[in-house]
């Protein structure tokens, strides 16, 4: 699965492109749902991790506030190391199920799943919708991806996204692609 976000000025939004396989699908992203998506999507990652750690308490001690908040930039730190930024986005012909134009999302659902992945569903006015299953790595790559994006459009969010970097404490990210 790949991920590519690009601001759109004439539009004053964000066109995420996300491809599975041999199919594309366009979705606009205004800044009201910019912001909700980063924010689901932290949330699911806190979700997900909190499911992780639950189970593991059962059979060690619970951990305090400041360890859970060092593991959690672990596991983004070592996702993000982990990612493939520089991998030029596939654009050949793609089947586009949602017609050629994005959608423009007007609703976000989702969940956490036990094994740690996250179902989201982005709907439309009219009731399109894209649903992806993504890991908790992915997760915290949107996060990177959405939150620089965003930064270049200056749409001022002040998120966390923009300080989340990779192992070596650098950004490492490609014309907002995601691979």
């Amino acid at each position: 699965m790949q991920f590519k976000a690009e601001y759109i000025s004439l539009e004053d939004r964000l066109r995420l492109r996300i491809r599975k396989g041999e199919t594309e699908f366009l979705v606009w992203l205004t800044r009201r749902y910019t912001k909700l998506l980063l924010e689901v999507l932290e949330k699911v990652s806190d979700a997900t991790e909190d499911k992780t750690e639950e189970s593991e308490q059962k059979k060690e001690a619970v951990a305090t506030e400041r360890k859970k908040e060092a593991i959690k930039s672990f596991k983004r730190a070592a996702a993000l190391k982990e990612a493939d930024f520089k991998t030029k986005y596939k654009e050949t012909p793609a089947e586009r199920p949602l017609g050629e134009q994005p959608m423009l999302v007007s609703r976000i659902n989702y969940s956490a799943e036990e094994d740690g992945k996250v179902k989201l569903n982005l709907i439309s006015p009219e009731g399109k919708s894209v649903n992806i299953n993504i890991t908790q790595e992915i997760v915290f790559m949107l996060i990177k991806l959405l939150g620089e994006t965003s930064e270049k459009a200056e749409w001022g969010l002040g998120d966390r996204a923009a300080s989340i970097t990779t192992a070596s404490g650098k950004a490492e990210v490609d014309k907002g692609l995601l691979h």
